[in-house]
This record gives C-alpha cells, structure tokens and sequence, in this order.
C-alpha cells in the first residue's frame, strides 16, 4: 500500500511508502499526525461531509485530499484518487490497465460497507476501549451480536427504540398505553351516537320539504325577474324614442362627404409657425457668414508662414536640452580639474615614470592582482628555500668530513680483514683438533662436496625448465654459470683448509688472547659499518639535497621569467620591488580609474560643447530670417523672445483655426436652415394637395365645409352614445332601433301587460316563502342542539385515530419480529465462531487466566470463564483485562468478516494499558493474524519492531 497525500491536516505533499510486509508499524509523537493518517485513509475510502472536508483542509491551502495505491486480487494494483474540488469529492479508481471507475465500483468491492461498518470491525482505538468499560455483560453481548449483524451497534440501539415503541402504545391487559386509552374512548362515543340517532328520522322528512318549497320559490323569482327585465327595457324605450327621432333626422340630412386633410388647419398653422422663423434664421446667418470672413481676413497679414514657425518649435523643443548642456559643461570642467590634480598628485607619489596620459595605456586583468599576489608570495617562499638550502648544505659538509676522518682512524688501527678469517681459522682448527676424532675433516669435506653437488643440479634444473616453459635460451645459460657458484666455493673451502697454519708470532700467544684480539677486530669492524651507514645517508641526502638545489633553480627560473613577463607587460614594475607590488596594484588602479574618468568627461565636454555649437548658429538663422538684431552674448535670453513670439503665432492660428471652424458651422447652419424650409414647404403643398386645393384661400374654404360636417357627425355619435347608454346591444337589436324603431303607442300597450303579468308571479311567491319560513323554523329546532352531529363527527375522527395508532403499532411489532428472526438466524450461524476464535485470543492475552468467553442465550449476556471454572460478569473485570476482552472479540470478529470482505486491520494506540508481557502477547497476536490479514499499527512508541520478525516501520 502507498498514501500520498496532496493536502490533509497537518500534512500536505507527503508520500507514505507501505512495504510489502502484511505489518506495518507507523510510529509518531504526540501530535506527529498518525491519527491524521488514520482519518486520511477513511477518508479515501468513504468520503465525508462538506463541513467535515472543511476542518481538515489545509491551512497553508492547496487541494484537500491524495490518493491510495491498493493491491486488489483479480485486478493487481489499484489506485484510489479522491480530491474535494475534482468530480464533487467522488473517488475516481483507475486500473493498471488504464480503465477509471467511480464511487459506485469501490463501494461494490468493499461489499457495500461503509465508515461505521469499518471502524466498528477493521479499525479501533483507546477511545473505544474507554466506551467498552461504561456498559455492562448484558449490553456488551448485545453490541457484539449486533456489530456481527451490521459492523455496528445500531441494530442493539434499535432494538431498544422498538420495543419502547411497541409496549407505548398497546399491552393486552393495560391501561395507560396509547392505544388501551383509544380504544376505551370509541366505546363511549358508540354508545351515545346510538341514542342520538333516533332524533334524525323526523329531521328528513322536513329536509324533504324543505327542498321543494325552494324550488318552487327560485321559479317564481325567476320569471319575476324575467318580467321586471322586459318591463325595464321598455320604459328604457320609451325614453329613447325622442332620442331616435333626432338621431334619424340628422342621418336623412348627410349627401356627399367633404375631403379634406386630418388635422388641416392643425398642420397648416404649425407650417406657419415653423417657417417663418427658419426664413429668419437663414438671413441671420447669412449676415454672420460676411462678419467672419472679415475677421479671417484681418489674421492673413499676422500670421508667419509655416515652416518659420515649425523652425521656432525645433529650437523650443531644443531649449531644456542646451541649458542642461551649459549646466553639466560647468560641473563638468570642475570635475576634471579636481581629477586632473588628484592624478598629477598621486603620480608624483607614486614615482613610477609614467604621466597621466600613459596611465590608460595599460590594462589590468581580473586575475592580475591574485597573480602578483602570488609572484609576491612565491619570491617569499623561494628565498626561504634558498635559506634552508644552504644552511642543511653546510650541514652536510661538515657532517661528512667528520665520518670521514672517524672511518680513516678506524681502518688505520683495525688488522686486515684476511688476518682476522686467518686467526678465526686458526681457532676453530685447534678446537676442533682438541674435540674431534682422526678423520674428521674429510668427512666435513665430502659433506660438503654432496652440498654444493645437489645446489649446482637443482640450479640446473630450474634454469632450464624455465627455459623450456618461456623459449629463452637466457634463463638456462643463466642457471648453468649460477651452478658453477657452488662448485668454486667448495673447491676454495677445502683449498684454504688445507693450507698451513698462521705463521708463527716471534711469541706465541694463547686462544684467549687470540679471541680478545678478534673480538676487538668485530667491534672496530662493526663501528665502521655505522660510520659508513652514516656516511652513506648523509651523502643520500646531500644528493636529495641537489636534487632540491636544481628544483629551487629550476623554480627560480620560472619565476624569473614570469617576472620578465609581468614587467615586460607593465614597464613600470622594474622601478618597484615585488613586495610592493599588492600596494602599487590598488594605488595604480585608482589612480588609473581617476585618470580614466577625467578622459571620459573631457570627452563629455567636447560633446556638450558641440551640441551647444550646433544649436547657436540655428538660433542666429532664425534670428535674423526674421529679420531681428543678433547678439551672441543675448544666447542666454534668446530662447525666451523665441518662446514669446512662439506662442502669439501659436494663438493666432488657434483664433484663425476657431474663425475658420466658425466660418463651416455657419455654411453648414445655413444649409441645414435652408434644407429644412424646403422640406416644410414640400410638406404644404402636399397638405394642399390632400384638400383638393391649389392655393391657401381655397384651402380655408374646403376647411368651412369640413368643419360643418364634422359637426353634424358629432352630433349623431352623441345620440348614438345616449341610445346605447340607455338600451343594450340585445334590447337594440330586438327593437331594431337604428333601422325602424317601433311605435310610442305599441311600447305603452306592451308595457302595460307586463306589469300585470308580474303582479300575480308576486303574490304566488309570497304564499311560497311564508310556507318555506315555518319548515326551517321546525328544522332549525332540531339541529339548534348539533348533538347528534357532533357525537357522529367525533366518534368518526377518534376511530381515524385508533386506525393510525394501530398502524403504528404494527409497523413496530412487524420490524422487531423480523429482527429478532434475523439476530437468531446470526447467532445460530457465525456468533459461535467468533467466540471460539475471541476465547483462544483471550486466554492468551490473560497468560492462561480465562479459559473461555460465553454468551448466554436466555440473556444474550457476556460472561468469562476463570481457570479455576469460577465465572465473572464484565464489570466484574479489571480494566485492562476489560480491554483485553475487547480486543480479542474486535480481532476474532474482524478475522470471521475478513473472509468476505479482506481490509486491513488499523489499530490507533489501543494497547495503552497493556504491561509488558500482555503487549509482547498481543503483538504475537498481530504477527499472526497479519500472515493473512494487513495490520497498520500506529502507536507513540518507537521501539515496538523488536516484538516482530517481520514488519516495516514509518517514522513521523
């Protein structure tokens, strides 16, 4: 497994790498972020709320969430992304094919299992050992046979809410639950609606009644109204009819219509109106239009021509640039008189031979101070050495002189080196002749003779089988003259001992003397051999010591030539020693750099000075192209008479460019003013066109006639107003009151019979209503009491009640039985498999104490069995031991559901109150169950890997 998170909590942008080891120990501190690991995880896996996302978003900020990388059988390496602003915080699962599934996918390979269901199996910490130890055996056996069921202890919660429900509201024989108390009220109110009931017979029969008489009435008022209608219309008739007779004399009236325009004498006069001020308006124009060319004449003669002008605005343009010019060239001159004294000053201190304009001839490198720093450094270090040299050189000498003369004394008293083997012979011989039997001598000669036999043959040998190994005839010729070494030896061995004796001393002297003599001769022998050693190394040294003279020259040498070099390059060294040198560097380049920048100002200067010469003859043209007097000490002052007369020809072609705009709107005005009289008078003769006229008099004529017409119309749509205010579009069409209205006569005789007709309606609708009036008055009282009615309404409502409350109660009962049925199907099938499996991790943990774990199924009770057969109830435990139980029961349960469903166990420092050898038992524990099951152990602690063979560890 792998976790890299983007943004989570504390962390963000870090990778955690999980081996291949089925344990992993992640250890931290307090605070370190394993729990932020821990929720991390759940997190990918099943998400949480929008307010939760919120309190682990980052604070740096950055993206909430990362990604899991999970090895899933069938499918190898998966990894789970989860992001809260990518999809709406939805997991995307990508395969190592490259295939991406979502939510739906991952919820259906953890087999619908959500963050409860996990934490309540796969996942628990101190906090849930603390919960544990609040609830008794009875309550413990209900959360374990429920978190067996559904992960959680909901359904042990639900259980109790139902069977609260269920005994609330109904119990055979009680009284006080809800439904007991119903049914005893629907009883009563049965009882007193059978009394009520007899009362309602006689109250039908009047209803009956009732109903008739109402009928009846609604027809008589019907036709009353029906008759008070056509009543009405016709008196609305009869004051119309003067009305109508005026209406239709005015129609008789209308011959041949008048044409003449809407709204003529309206336009006519807004014509008027409208022209005779534009006629006004366009001779005033007119008359501005001469007034303005005479203002633009009078500007001709002011104005400069223009390239006069465009001149006065280059030199204006050049005005800020000549005075800064005159400005720096002051500066400037003071500047390079203060540098050219401090250069003149520096080099006479300095005393090297050069003047100030020789001083920028030469350039410096950067590296030239470090390389004459280091000449300076390595003149030092050659005449040390030459020093050293000279000193062991004398040394030396006087060291070799004295081994000489004390090897000379030596070799001027020792005996020669021939004489002492002699003495040494002689010796041996004579005791050897004192210790030895007859014959003896020939015996040491021929094993000798053998000796030097068997060394020249294997020289031989070797020789020559080298020979035939590398085909070099060199190595056998080799051999063969090594062989004859031996051979000579012997052949002089034996040869000196056969020689006579040491010649006789004029007194002979005895063994002991003889010893003495060459014991002296071996310590004067071995005295010299030290002399000459000494000698020896002291002349090895004088030659190493020679060998250190020709590098000193050699370096020497070089470093000569490198000096050559540097005053070749820079002539003015030769006058300074090379340990002043350093200084020289720093005191030439600033007098070098003062020097350098008093070139570069003059330079400046000869540059202002021809800017400010390139601009005084520009001027003087200028001056006198318009014909002024030039002065060349009035420079200063030029610019300003230049500006002056600048701006006057500039206002003056503003106020000839403002106549001149004024002159185009005034032409424009005009045409405009004219533009829009010739339209209104197009608009007049069209208006005369539609009166049928030619000329305005004729107009006013046809207007007369038109306005008579228009008054006899308005008439007629007055008195069409008030006929149709007075009779109704169905009363004027059914007395056809526009086309021939009927007769005054004719209305008087219909209006007459009408009223009698109404009249006898009247009197039958009266008899109705008094016989109406006493029927309701013998209904009203018997329903003035609404007993009856209310008994009935009331009995109906509280049986609706009892049918809800029963309802209810049946949904509770249904919902218990069947989870009964299914807590008993559980605890039959899988629940004895987990005690079993919790027991054995149980009686390990207690080292042997408790031997089993039951569940007691009359009490569904939790009990432990003690090895003395003793048993306790839970909160009879310690509290560890407490712990203990519930650790062993999460582990056997996780291991029965891990079959199904295989997720790794995390643990959070849930063995806080463990001793040591129950920890080393639950980590043995944990070893085991992770051979087939993942185990992420997370635990302030950093020395737990110790307890296990195989497992990886992440330090926080």
């Amino acid at each position: 497994m792998e976790a890299k998170i983007y943004g989570f909590g504390k962390w963000k942008d870090q990778t955690f790498a999980f081996d291949d080891k089925p344990l992993t120990i992640i250890s931290g501190k307090n605070e370190a972020g394993k729990s932020t690991v821990h929720l991390f995880i759940l997190y990918v896996l099943f998400g949480l709320s929008p307010k939760q996302r919120e309190f682990y978003r980052p604070k740096t900020g950055g993206a909430l969430g990362g990604l899991l990388v999970v090895q899933l059988e069938g499918f190898g390496r998966v990894t789970l992304e989860r992001v809260d602003d990518l999809r709406g915080g939805e997991v995307v699962c990508r395969l190592s094919n490259g295939e991406e599934y979502g939510e739906d996918w991952l919820n259906n390979h953890l087999s619908g299992m959500n963050r409860t269901v996990f934490e309540s199996i796969f996942s628990f910490t101190a906090a849930d050992l603390l919960k544990l130890r609040q609830i008794d055996g009875h309550e413990l056996g209900e959360v374990l046979l429920n978190i067996g069921l559904t992960g959680s202890d909901h359904i042990y919660q639900t259980e109790k809410w139902l069977m609260k429900n269920v005994n609330d509201r109904f119990r055979p024989k009680g009284r006080k639950p809800i439904i007991n108390q119903q049914l005893h009220r629907v009883d009563e109110l049965n009882q007193e609606r059978i009394t009520k009931q007899a009362e309602v017979i006689h109250y039908e029969s009047l209803s009956e009644l009732k109903k008739e008489k109402e009928a009846q009435i609604a027809r008589a008022e019907s036709e009353i109204y029906s008759l008070y209608r056509e009543q009405y219309s016709y008196e609305q008739l009869q004051k119309a009819l003067p009305i109508l007779t005026e209406y239709h004399q005015y129609k008789d009236m209308e011959s041949t219509r008048v044409v003449f325009p809407e709204e003529g004498r309206m336009r006519d006069q807004q014509l008027k109106e409208a022209i005779l001020p534009l006629e006004s308006e366009a001779h005033l124009v007119s008359s501005q239009i001469e007034t303005i060319k005479l203002k633009r004449e009078s500007l001709v003669n002011k104005i400069a021509e223009e390239q006069l002008f465009s001149r006065a605005g280059k030199l204006l343009k050049q005005e800020q640039e000549y005075g800064r010019a005159v400005h720096e060239m002051d500066n400037l001159h003071q500047r390079a008189e203060q540098l050219r004294s401090q250069v003149l000053e520096e080099l006479s201190h300095l005393d090297i031979g050069l003047n100030a304009e020789e001083l920028t001839e030469f350039t410096f490198p950067f590296h030239l101070e470090d390389t004459w720093r280091s000449l300076q450094e390595e003149s030092r270090i050659l005449n040390t050495e030459e020093e050293q040299l000279t000193d062991q050189e004398s040394r030396l000498r006087g060291e070799k002189e004295s081994l000489s003369d004390q090897i000379h004394s030596l070799e001027t008293d020792m005996m020669d080196e021939n004489e002492a083997y002699q003495i040494q012979r002689q010796i041996e011989e004579t005791l050897h002749k004192e210790n030895m039997p007859a014959g003896h001598s020939a015996i040491v000669w021929n094993h000798r003779r053998i000796t030097y036999s068997l060394l020249a043959g294997l020289f031989i040998m070797i020789g020559w089988l080298i020979t035939v190994l590398t085909n070099e005839m060199f190595y056998g010729i080799l051999a063969s003259v090594l062989a004859l070494l031996p051979i000579v030896g012997a052949v002089r061995s034996h040869a000196q001992s056969s020689e006579k004796p040491l010649p006789q001393q004029n007194q002979p002297l005895s063994i002991e003397e003889w010893k003495k003599k060459l014991h002296n001769y071996e310590q004067q022998k071995y005295e010299r051999s030290n002399l000459v050693k000494q000698w020896k190394a002291a002349n090895h040294e004088e030659i190493l010591l020679d060998e250190k003279k020709r590098s000193l020259i050699q370096k020497g040498s070089t470093f000569e030539m490198a000096i050559q070099e540097q005053e070749r390059l820079y002539p003015f060294l030769t006058k300074v020693s090379i340990d002043h040198w350093d200084k020289l560097f720093h005191l030439f380049t600033r007098v070098q750099s003062k020097q350098m920048e008093y070139e570069q100002i003059e330079k400046y200067i000869m540059e202002k000075s021809a800017m400010i010469n390139q601009i005084k003859p520009l001027m003087e043209k200028f001056y006198r192209d318009n014909k002024w007097e030039w002065d060349e000490q009035q420079m200063p002052f030029a610019f300003d008479y230049v500006r002056n007369w600048f701006d006057k020809q500039q206002q003056l072609r503003k106020d000839w460019d403002t106549i001149d705009q004024q002159l185009k709107e005034a032409k424009s005005h005009l045409n405009d003013v004219s533009v829009r009289l010739d339209a209104l008078e197009k608009k007049r003769d069209y208006l005369f066109s539609q009166a049928q006229v030619s000329d305005e008099e004729a107009f006013y004529r046809q207007l007369k006639a038109y306005e008579a017409q228009l008054e006899r119309d308005k008439n007629i749509d007055r008195l069409t107003h008030q006929v149709k205010g007075m009779l109704s579009e169905e009363e004027q069409g059914l007395f056809r009151v526009w086309e021939d209205p009927p007769h005054e006569t004719e209305v008087r005789i219909r209006l007459q019979e009408s009223n009698e007709r109404r009249k006898r309606l009247e009197e039958q609708l009266r008899s109705a209503q008094q016989q109406l009036a006493d029927t309701k008055s013998d209904i009203s009282n018997l329903e003035s009491s609404e007993e009856y009615s209310s008994a009935l309404h009331e009995l109906e409502s509280e049986r609706n009640t009892l049918r809800e409350q029963a309802k209810e109660w049946a949904t509770y009962q249904v919902a218990l039985h069947l989870l009964n049925q299914t807590k008993t199907k559980y605890k039959n099938t899988y629940l004895p498999q987990v005690i079993d499996s919790a027991a054995i991790y149980f009686n390990r943990l207690t080292g042997g104490n408790y031997k089993g774990i039951h569940l007691s199924k009359e009490e569904e009770r939790v009990v432990v069995e003690h090895k003395d057969l003793q048993w306790f109830d839970v909160e009879e435990l310690s509290r560890g031991t407490k712990d203990q139980l519930y650790v062993s029961l999460r582990l056997a349960l996780g291991k029965t559901m891990a079959e199904s469903t295989p997720l790794p166990f995390v643990i959070d420092d849930a063995f806080v109150h463990f001793d040591e050898e129950r920890l080393g038992e639950m980590f043995r524990i944990l070893e085991e169950v992770a051979v087939h099951h993942q185990v992420l152990l997370m635990t302030w602690r950093d020395d737990l890997d110790r307890y296990f063979k195989q497992s990886s560890v992440q330090y926080l």
